[in-house]
């Protein structure tokens, strides 16, 4: 992407030598100052990143080497969601980062080698980009400025404080594009190239996967860039390069083979884990920093940047004000030079697409944008827009590293530029920003778990899933136990599947508890739960049902559970309990709105919350106002004065609710907002169920609902 070696005065370049090492070295104590402040008192006392997918990163780097150690196969793992088991190639599992930090894990602690690897991170990328910029420059503080402007970039800095380890590992982007110029500038051979870039290619997909996909298509996109805007003799060069980065794409396909065959053999995801919508970049975060930064790290600019769309989640486009009249400068002084010229359209390119399907403008929704056709796509339609910005701010860096060194500006705007850019991207100075204590019970720190677990046997964590750092605590016992819950992005449906999983996760109540919960420990071979003391409090009337007596140690309630009380459970299905829960809480729905409507209510504030304040539905069933609440229950008003009520289902467990009230319904939707068509197309894993009832139709679908249903509409005391 880059001129000849003549045509931007870069040298052949030399070894790394002194002033490479004392860059890295620069750069890594720039990371440790400005993130790693807190872990002076203890490596493992805190965590960087303040989310709970950080606990994933911590479990990844004891899983693969336990997982060769052991003799099992690492890709599908039987740690978590047990007995089920988790196929690993579809989730950011960081495996080479795992393999090679292991003497740090083995020696320090999967916590502590988290953060060194977090810390890491940044100065590699920086000094990737550093190489890159000096060879096209051949200038070393402008080179470093480059450098820093993509390790420490507003992309890298918000990654570092939610805790997204695999997508900071960006230093092999930088690399890429260097081997393209040393190839392009006839350095190195097709063979070594290909060799080469190959390792690069594999080092990318095997720290993340996500970002190897995104490094081809952007590259594609970059050659085609650069090829459309050069000049003859570098279009022939660039045309001659082609072949070599096939093969070496050819070398990565064969040599991960066993990577490709686990993801393939498992089939393509069949959704987003993520919506592409929600994590787009928001226009007016080009111009405002999140408060990752310094200059965003004030309650002003914070009540602003939470309007973008993608609010507090992955707001990484800021581009700042010095970095986008640098831009506009180099763009004007260089538009007559094809590279210069490519180099300013593949910016504004990517930072087009990385806006996602529909144009968003402080959380306002406008028209679609050109990244909506590539949601039609395989594979592509799971890629997070917002997580594209990594790749202007690489040509940004070489941008800034030519303008300094170049003759386009005079010194003293060079020291103007270069300050002002530094204070634009500090990372906001408060050390409590990027960590969070690590509050790991002494449970699983101090090695308690052995006095009550047997090793291998099956047990559930409460705090669940995504509301706890369950696999953190897993990793802390060095994999000692397995659980039948886990946190890898979104739980597998066949654990979505039974209706006590929910419960774990949205801590909203539901019907028939106790036997939803013994039905799933028995089905799932559970023997023990453990219940640490900061959700004691929520869980205890529930344990409290499994045994009447219980051990308290290291902050942990452990449950032991009797063979012989889950033994009646153990024929029962996740549709047969979900056929439970949905029958009864659509009754209950149907009771508790007729009980309303007779008692005066407006049906313009139908809500389940209302009814639940009104105490016609039991008490903890809601904690959100809307008329879809966030656990799957759908009531609120309809046209020509009906009411619409709904629960969130598959449609096997619905289809007796469907059948009992069908007579009833002026109109059923399924998946809501379609109207049902039997059987209903598409996919019907736990979408909402809508029955639309005039006044007349819900008062005598409340009375078969009564009939048939032992739930009453005012709860029992």
């Amino acid at each position: 992407m880059a001129r000849l070696a003549q045509e931007y005065r870069a040298r052949e370049y030399r070894a790394i030598g002194l002033c490479g090492l004392l860059s890295l070295a620069g750069y890594l104590a720039l990371a440790i100052l400005s993130f790693g402040r807190a872990l002076f008192e203890g490596l493992s006392s805190f965590v960087l990143g303040k989310s709970t997918d950080t606990g994933f990163y911590v479990w990844s780097l004891v899983w693969w080497p336990h997982a060769v150690a052991a003799g099992i196969n690492p890709f599908i793992t039987k740690a978590v969601w047990a007995p089920l088991g988790f196929n690993l190639s579809w989730a950011a599992a960081i495996p080479l980062a795992s393999f090679v930090a292991y003497p740090l894990t083995a020696s320090l602690g999967p916590v502590a080698s988290y953060n060194l690897l977090v810390l890491l991170c940044p100065a590699l990328a920086a000094w990737s980009a550093f190489l890159l910029c000096r060879y096209i420059s051949d200038s070393y503080w402008p080179s470093f400025l480059g450098g820093y402007i993509f390790g420490f970039s507003p992309y890298i800095l918000y990654h570092i404080a939610i805790g997204h380890l695999n997508l900071l590992f960006v230093f092999p982007i930088p690399l890429a594009v260097y081997l393209v110029l040393l190839r392009l500038d006839d350095q190195i051979r097709d063979t070594t190239f290909s060799l080469l870039l190959a390792a690069v290619f594999i080092t990318q997909f095997l720290l993340a996967t996500e970002l190897f996909a995104t490094l081809v298509v952007f590259g594609a996109i970059g050659i085609l860039v650069f090829y459309a805007f050069a000049e003859h003799e570098l279009r022939e060069r660039i045309a001659r390069v082609i072949k070599p980065v096939a093969i070496s794409l050819a070398f990565v396909a064969v040599l991960l083979a066993p990577y490709f065959y686990y993801m393939f053999t498992s089939g393509f995801p069949s959704k987003p884990v993520n919506s592409p919508t929600a994590y787009s970049v928001d226009v007016l975060n080009f111009f405002i920093p999140s408060p990752a930064l310094l200059v965003g790290a004030n309650s002003l600019l914070i009540r602003v940047s939470d309007t973008f769309t993608q609010g507090r989640k992955e707001p990484t486009g800021y581009l700042c004000l010095p970095l986008l009249i640098v831009l506009i400068w180099f763009g004007y002084r260089r538009w007559g030079d094809p590279i210069g010229k490519a180099l300013v359209i593949f910016v504004s390119v990517i930072c087009v697409l990385s806006i996602g399907p529909r144009l968003h403008f402080a959380g306002h929704v406008g028209p679609g944008m050109p990244w909506k056709l590539a949601t039609h796509l395989p594979l592509l339609n799971s890629a997070l827009p917002s997580r594209f910005m990594i790749y202007p701010f690489l040509a940004l860096a070489v941008v800034v590293s030519l303008l300094l060194s170049g003759r386009d500006m005079s010194t003293p705007w060079k020291y103007a530029a270069t300050a002002l850019i530094v204070l634009f991207l500090l990372p906001d100075p408060l050390s409590g920003y990027w960590v969070a204590t690590n509050a790991s019970p002494e449970f699983f720190t101090t090695e308690v778990f052995k006095q009550y677990l047997i090793r291998n046997e099956t047990v559930v964590v409460l705090p669940y899933g995504m509301t706890g750092n369950s696999m953190l605590w897993q990793a802390e016992s060095d994999m000692y136990y397995r659980m039948a819950g886990g946190y890898t992005s979104a739980p597998p449906d066949a654990f979505l599947a039974w209706p006590i999983t929910n419960y774990f996760l949205h801590k909203d109540a539901i019907p028939d508890a106790e036997d939803q919960l013994k039905a799933f420990l028995s089905t799932h071979d559970v023997r023990a739960v453990l219940v640490t003391d900061e959700a004691w409090p929520l869980w205890k009337p529930l344990m409290s049902t499994l045994a009447t007596s219980f051990q308290h140690a290291g902050g942990v309630y452990i449950y032991r559970v009797p063979a012989e009380m889950l033994a009646r459970y153990r024929t029962l299905t996740a549709t047969e309990m979900e056929t439970r829960l949905d029958t009864a809480r659509f009754d209950a729905l149907l009771i508790a709105a007729q009980q309303y409507v007779a008692n005066g209510g407006e049906v313009s504030k139908l809500t389940p919350f209302e009814l639940q304040s009104r105490r016609l539905l039991p008490s903890g069933w809601v904690s959100d106002r809307d008329i879809r609440t966030g656990n799957g229950l759908y009531l609120g008003p309809a046209a020509n004065d009906g009411m619409a009520v709904g629960v969130t289902g598959s449609y096997e467990a619905l289809k007796p609710t469907i059948e009992r009230y069908r007579g009833f319904a002026r109109e059923i939707y399924f998946p809501y907002p379609r109207k049902l068509s039997e059987p209903p197309r598409g996919n019907t894993f736990m979408r909402l169920l809508v029955m639309d009832f005039s006044r007349d139709g819900l008062a005598k679908a409340a009375q078969a609902a009564k009939q048939a249903s032992a739930i009453s509409p005012v709860p029992a005391k």
